[in-house]
């Protein structure tokens, strides 16, 4: 009875307040290595998880930089350093413009061109002011006629005119010096009439005429100013007389590609070499980092 009476006061002789702060002690502990236990390890893999995800971009986008730097040696690659060519011209007749570098055969071309293509040209005659009404042809019905299309004049300017044929796909006007100028686009004939009004026009200025050019003996006789070959060189001429295109391979990019290559190569394996031999590395798969720099070797 007496043993009774005293637990009722408290554990051991504490009273209820000493049981209390006892209670709230153990409780804290329990707190306290369940955390450890359980949360703190989770906290970490997380945190161990970031930082291995961060290592992993990095050396990834390693990788691609290096795998970029390869494709300047890649025998699949048709435009790789050893496959590269440049072209140097003599003469001022001709210029040149290449899309496959690679494509091209090493050698010298000769070019004479002897006539430039050219297109119809047609002007009208010479007006004071383009913001002026056209001289006559202000009744309906007046225009002119361009290969069957037809631009009335009435109370059109000379460059409300020229704005309505250029409008049109098929033609190019333009004012130049207080006379309109009519071509073609696609550079052939024209044939122009006149309904009412008179601007002037007789005939063609500039007759059309063809490219006249030979290359290494082969004559061309074209429409265009352009001649392709080789695939894809094309040879353009701007003036009458003899040029000379040649073609030889251009070394300048070997140097520079192959330091590049070397940089990214050791820059890559420093990176994963640096993970796989640090203890305290976050990356756990380091059977795939491996395997990656075996790869890259």
């Amino acid at each position: 009875v007496l043993f009774r009476s005293k637990m009722a006061d408290g554990v051991l002789g504490l009273g209820s307040g000493g049981a209390s702060s006892l209670n709230q002690e153990l409780i804290d502990k329990l707190k306290a290595a369940e955390k450890k236990a359980r949360v703190d390890p989770i906290e970490k893999k997380e945190d161990n998880w970031k930082t291995e995800s961060a290592k992993m971009m990095e050396i990834k986008a390693a990788n691609l930089e290096l795998t970029d730097a390869f494709k300047a040696f890649s025998l699949d690659n048709k435009t790789n350093s050893f496959a590269q060519k440049v072209a140097t011209t003599t003469g001022t007749s001709v210029e040149y413009d290449v899309d496959d570098p690679s494509s091209l055969v090493e050698g010298t071309t000769n070019v004479t061109i002897s006539q430039l293509a050219q297109r119809d040209v047609y002007q009208t005659g010479t007006f004071s002011s383009s913001s002026d009404l056209i001289d006559g042809g202000q009744d309906d019905g007046d225009k002119i006629t361009i290969d069957g299309v037809d631009f009335p004049t009435v109370n059109k300017s000379y460059e409300d005119l020229a704005n309505d044929i250029d409008a049109n796909d098929d033609f190019n006007a333009s004012i130049v010096d207080g006379q309109i100028v009519i071509t073609r686009a696609d550079g052939s004939d024209i044939n122009i009439t006149q309904t009412g009004v008179d601007l002037g026009f007789s005939s063609a200025v500039i007759r059309a005429q063809n490219l006249h050019a030979t290359l290494d003996g082969v004559s061309y006789d074209t429409s265009s100013n352009t001649i392709t070959t080789q695939g894809s060189l094309r040879i353009t001429a701007n003036s009458l007389g003899d040029s000379s295109i040649t073609i030889r391979q251009d070394t300048s990019s070997i140097a520079t590609n192959a330091h590049t290559l070397v940089d990214k190569y050791n820059a890559f394996i420093n990176l994963v070499d640096g993970e796989l031999n640090n203890q305290d590395s976050t990356i756990s798969d380091k059977s795939s980092l491996r395997m990656m720099e075996t790869s890259m070797k």
